[in-house]
């Protein structure tokens, strides 16, 4: 018996071996079927499982929720956004606020994004400010204020005196009604570290020297009541050097006093404090409250405090009302 040649092997100059197709199909070693191209050829597919289409189902089923829930959050904003509003203020509250003109002043009715993006930039303005300041002194207000120094000169009364002990709102008021006479009218006092008063001015002081205090910049915040349409105007404003920034907002049918307040709360050192809520160990700082572009409207009424309602409480109706919260060292060198 003859012993079988192998595969490949030649005999008398032709090539033997095993059959190199099957059914029209070509078969490489090892007997498994291939296509012309060389991929093999599988003998039967797998389809999805029934857990691997429960979870394509979930995944999708997801996706829409998150998708529809995104278009109505939008289409419903879209729809509550506010719009231009072309108001009639006070005499001499455009002329003093913003850019010396007469006339009716256009602007956004809440909600705004536009004004909202505007103040998103003027709060990073204001703690590039107290950063490089030296002092921050609060002072609230009930009406309109033009005392916006770049410079401060330092009263006779205070030559010799150590600068140090401007360490309250309160001294630097008094500093600042001898430096400017005009400055007496304008600015209340904290009761027990907060006021009733709706406006608010920030002097941020940058250095000293012999004979004045250098002011980096002055924010005011402002409620001023509408005539037409009716309604409360509310803005904030940077003076500095460079020029006037602000952003501002429109609240139709709003009237004054409305529960936005207060706008700040000063807690002044232990050694001055006379509550145990109103003190900082050593070193005083502020709360602080601009009104949001998109936030919850404020609601005419008093916001139902007094000089003896305790600290906490007095503040407690600002939870949740603005994005645009701030705490503030009152000296930030320290």
């Amino acid at each position: 018996m003859k012993n079988p040649l192998p595969k490949n092997e030649t005999h008398d100059g032709f090539k033997l071996g095993l059959p190199t197709r099957v059914g029209g199909f070509p078969i490489r070693e090892g007997g498994f079927p291939i296509r012309e191209g060389g991929f093999p050829l599988r003998e039967g597919r797998r389809g999805f499982s029934f857990v691997e289409l429960l979870v394509a189902i979930a995944i999708a089923a997801v996706v829409m929720t998150v998708t529809v829930v995104a278009f109505a959050t939008i289409n419903g904003a879209t729809k509550r956004q506010g719009g231009a509003v072309d108001i009639q203020l006070p005499n001499g509250v455009r002329e003093t606020y913003l850019d010396g003109t007469t006339g009716r002043l256009l602007t956004d009715a809440a909600p705004s994004y536009f004004q909202a993006a505007k103040a998103g930039t003027l709060r990073q303005e204001f703690y590039d400010d107290v950063d490089q300041s030296v002092a921050v002194f609060c002072l609230p207000r009930s009406g309109r204020s033009t005392i916006r120094p770049l410079s401060i000169p330092i009263p006779e009364t205070w030559d010799g005196r150590d600068l140090r002990e401007l360490d309250t709102p309160a001294a630097f008021r008094d500093f600042l009604v001898e430096a400017i006479p005009a400055a007496a009218g304008v600015f209340g006092a904290y009761e027990n570290g907060i006021s009733a008063d709706t406006n608010l001015s920030i002097f941020i002081l940058e250095s000293a020297s012999d004979t004045t205090l250098s002011v980096r910049a002055v924010y005011e915040v402002d409620f001023i009541a509408a005539t037409d349409p009716v309604g409360v105007y509310t803005s904030v404003r940077r003076y500095s050097p460079t020029g006037t920034e602000f952003y501002d907002v429109f609240y139709p049918d709003l009237t004054l006093p409305c529960d936005f307040s207060p706008l700040v709360v000063a807690f002044e050192r232990d050694i001055r404090g006379e509550s145990r809520h109103q003190i900082a160990a050593e070193r005083p700082f502020y709360f602080i409250w601009w009104p949001d572009p998109l936030g919850p409207a404020p609601i005419a009424g008093a916001a139902g405090y007094n000089s003896s309602t305790p600290l906490p409480e007095a503040y407690a109706n600002m939870a949740d009302r603005t994005s645009f919260f701030f705490i503030i060292p009152m000296f930030p060198a320290l």
